[in-house]
């Protein structure tokens, strides 16, 4: 069965403190934690940030400026990256519909998880898992595997 991980990028993959200080570079540790969720989940991965807009290639340019000492972990978290979902489906303002518009248009019915640091998930909110101030951190990162894995 597919797994799917809908990933939000400014406040999951940077942080307060790489936004401040690095403009909006990934944090390391971050993407680390995203990297530990596809392997010990096997999880495919579509993009639900505003950085969909403006196309992939710029989250994979990130994910390699982030883990340049790291090929593998480049490679598996940019082969995990399978789609990114509609932009603004009938006039809402809620992630939570666009994510819901991607699974109804890709008849889902799979696992998944919603990792954002915005909670407008309308009526996905048991599968959100909030970041704050310091990103996707290993204990959030525990938490959506527990959710991918059924556990």
């Amino acid at each position: 069965m597919l797994s799917v991980l809908f990933l939000d990028v400014d406040g999951v993959l940077n942080n307060k403190f790489t936004k401040t200080f690095r403009s909006k570079f990934f944090d390391f540790e971050n993407v680390f934690q995203l990297d530990r969720i596809i392997q010990e989940t096997n999880c495919k991965i579509v993009i639900s940030s505003g950085w969909r807009l403006a196309g992939l290639n710029c989250i994979d340019e990130q994910i390699e400026t982030a883990c340049i000492e790291n090929k593998d972990m480049v490679d598996r978290i940019k082969s995990a990256i399978m789609d990114r979902t509609p932009d603004y489906v009938q006039d809402s303002l809620v992630r939570g519909d666009e994510i819901q518009a991607w699974m109804d248009n890709n008849n889902f019915t799979g696992r998944f998880v919603i990792i954002d640091d915005v909670p407008d998930m309308a009526h996905l909110m048991d599968h959100l898992v909030l970041t704050k101030n310091h990103g996707l951190t290993k204990e959030l990162a525990d938490k959506a595997i527990l959710l991918l894995s059924g556990d």
